[in-house]
């Protein structure tokens, strides 16, 4: 019976991370920050999904803090286009993932997580979209660096995908510039 379970957890957790993952390179190719972090909401919230279903507190309270925080930046966008939310709002979610990262340090590894959640949370709160692609490439090259150090080679891949989209946006958008 419990085996059972455990594969329809293990497919729920799959499906999740599939979706998570192509929600993620679809945000990557909009030129509009409003839509670009709808679509990463949805995807954080999905990777939320798969972490808890793999039982990872670390993965599951950092994808939270960043949906979160993607959230509150895309309201505050939409009720106030072309404004940035509040600095107040950007410095207490780099705070709240350096706390995490700082209550779950394993190694110098654990460094990256960090950088992950808080250099891409600067450049989604810049008005720039140039800034926010370069931003959210090196979290992702960060995050790519870590999954390869701790074995999550399902990760690995997904950061591979996301850098390639996020690589053909900054392309397609940001050579023009």
């Amino acid at each position: 019976m419990f085996e059972n379970i455990n594969v329809v957890v293990e497919s729920i957790g799959t499906i999740a991370f599939i979706l998570a993952v192509i929600s993620a390179a679809i945000s990557f190719q909009q030129p509009k920050k409003k839509i670009l972090l709808a679509f990463l909401i949805l995807s954080f919230w999905l990777f939320a999904v798969q972490y808890w279903l793999a039982g990872s507190t670390t993965g599951l309270i950092i994808a939270i803090i960043i949906a979160v925080r993607m959230m509150l930046f895309y309201f505050y966008e939409r009720k106030n286009p072309g404004a940035k939310a509040p600095f107040a709002i950007l410095v207490i979610a780099m705070l709240s993932v350096v706390a995490t990262g700082v209550w779950t340090w394993q190694s110098l590894f654990s460094i990256l997580p960090i950088i992950s959640g808080t250099i891409p949370a600067w450049g989604l709160w810049q008005n720039d979209m140039k800034t926010t692609r370069r931003t959210l490439l090196l979290g992702q090259i960060s995050f790519l660096i870590f999954n390869l150090y701790i074995g999550m080679y399902m990760s690995v891949m997904a950061n591979a995908v996301n850098i390639i989209s996020i690589a053909i946006a900054m392309y397609r958008f940001d050579k023009k510039q």
